[in-house]
């Protein structure tokens, strides 16, 4: 049972006790059940009671049910099924209960280990409990070792230009850091830690976690002092811009026999921002770099497919099973899409496994860095954020629709015909074809390129193209094959 809080819990258990006393006088232990021995309102009110604290889903560790209720009551308990009133009634998740995946939504491949949980949920708080205002101070080594969350909102107040307040923002997080450092070098100094207050009592028991000498963590923490912006509310923008493409995401996935899990690396790789451009040049949700991305896409000056998220997660699920092909791991599989299929087969050369667990914790090599080595698991604490997402983002899908087929161009054409054949605003053929949004109309785009379209433009430009097939004097079976062709891209 998750370990959601309620402020009422005594209240609660008070009403689901009496509840289980009912439930023993009744002929069924079921919803449908009727009433033994009790008036039939009573028991109906009891059960919408019981509805009502089950849905809130109070913890059942703390030992009262057992303590007050029969083995047989407890057992009834167990028996009844409330998942889907869970679902519309919960308020709030916790971080554990969520890892804990109590619904089941988290594919089985791709559930957090035990021994990477502290890790993982460092970043599932990154992802959802603070917004990219807020700025969390903690270790390298060990993530989840956190000295300070400051919040810089109050930075953001008033009539300033928004680069200087967020230069001022920036400027106090800096002198903060500081602060712990210096606090870190003060502590390891100490012959004793008692009495600790203020700052030294909070950077003394963010340490709690690890074992191993105070005086030595304290000291050697002052080099892995580092600090993480949030990201909830890109994320939660993400989540509404995946609306329009992840259904089509999903299926280029699921028809190359890929696990869906992995379409939930584009929130990882840019919080699925079709605009992310990286300053080493990555582009578009699943930042692609230039030079691999010309594998199977164009990326030229005028065209790049790197920023049409249906044409790159094409690439992106070719891209992934290749690579598992060759490592025969996702974990590993999941990282090489940031640290390369080469780096992370020599990886497993040095190690000696290909368990994903041990070769994190062994593998030592100056290219492995901490992108790299928390790679798998920001994408195993998005994957839970993106599965729980009704419950832990304020997210209403786009009103805009994404329907589209696709057409192959039999031969150049330029962008102006397209959007007069096809009935088009530039606006709605940009929405569609992201990859062109800096091509200009009087542009040609080569013969065999593909573009996306509304089933209702497409037929229009289809219908257009055979006519052009025509006037350009091209023999009956060419035209037939293009017929054929056009046809086949509308399936």
């Amino acid at each position: 049972m998750p370990k959601f809080v309620h402020k009422n819990e005594c209240f609660c258990q008070k009403f689901l006790q009496l509840y289980l006393i009912c439930s023993s006088y009744q002929t069924d232990t079921s919803f449908a059940g009727t009433a033994f021995a009790l008036n039939n309102n009573m028991i109906l009110i009891l059960k919408l009671y019981f509805i009502a604290i089950t849905a809130l889903a109070l913890p059942m560790e703390s030992g009262w049910l057992h303590s007050n209720g029969s083995k047989n009551a407890l057992d009834k308990f167990s028996k009844v099924s409330l998942s889907p009133l869970r679902v519309n009634y919960l308020q709030s998740f916790d971080r554990s209960s969520v890892l804990d995946d109590p619904y089941n939504r988290v594919e089985k491949e791709f559930q957090a280990p035990e021994i990477l949980k502290k890790r993982v949920g460092f970043w599932f708080d990154i992802y959802t409990q603070h917004d990219s205002k807020t700025y969390v101070i903690h270790h390298t080594k060990y993530p989840w070792v956190v000295f300070d969350v400051i919040k810089t909102h109050n930075f953001y107040k008033g009539n300033a230009a928004t680069w200087y307040k967020r230069k001022k923002a920036k400027a106090y997080v800096k002198k903060r850091r500081k602060q712990i450092s210096r606090t870190l070098l003060t502590l390891s100094k100490r012959s004793h830690f008692k009495n600790l207050k203020g700052l030294e009592a909070q950077v003394y028991n963010a340490l709690n976690s690890l074992n191993g000498s105070r005086k030595y963590l304290l000291r050697n923490s002052r080099r892995y002092l580092r600090t993480q912006l949030g990201q909830k509310d890109f994320i939660e923008k993400g989540i509404k811009t995946s609306t329009l493409y992840m259904p089509h995401i999903e299926n280029i996935f699921k028809n190359s026999g890929l696990p869906i899990s992995l379409t939930r690396m584009p929130f990882v790789e840019s919080s699925f921002n079709i605009d992310a451009y990286s300053k080493v040049g990555a582009s578009g949700i699943w930042q692609i770099m230039p030079r691999s991305g010309r594998e199977l896409l164009t990326v030229n000056s005028k065209i790049d497919e790197r920023n049409n998220p249906i044409k790159a997660s094409e690439y992106a699920a070719h891209h992934l099973k290749r690579d598992y092909r060759i490592l025969k791991s996702w974990p590993l599989a999941v990282t090489a899409y940031n640290h390369g299929v080469g780096s992370m087969r020599r990886a497993v050369r040095k190690v000696g496994t290909r368990d994903y667990v041990k070769i994190h914790a062994r593998y030592k090599d100056r290219s492995f860095r901490f992108a790299s080595r928390n790679f798998y698991s920001c994408f195993l604490a998005i994957n839970y954020a993106y599965e729980y997402r009704k419950e832990i983002y304020k997210v209403k899908p786009l009103a805009d629709s994404f329907e589209y087929q696709t057409v192959k161009l039999p031969f150049a054409l330029k962008k102006a015909s397209i959007l007069e054949t096809s009935g088009m605003s530039r606006d709605d053929f940009i929405h569609y074809n992201y990859d062109l949004k800096e091509l200009k109309t009087s542009y040609k785009l080569p013969k065999g390129f593909k573009i996306l379209l509304p089933p209702e433009n497409r037929k229009l430009l289809s219908s257009q193209l055979l006519t052009l097939a025509k006037a350009k004097k091209l023999s009956k079976g060419q035209i037939s094959k293009l017929e054929k062709a056009l046809n086949k891209d509308a399936s």
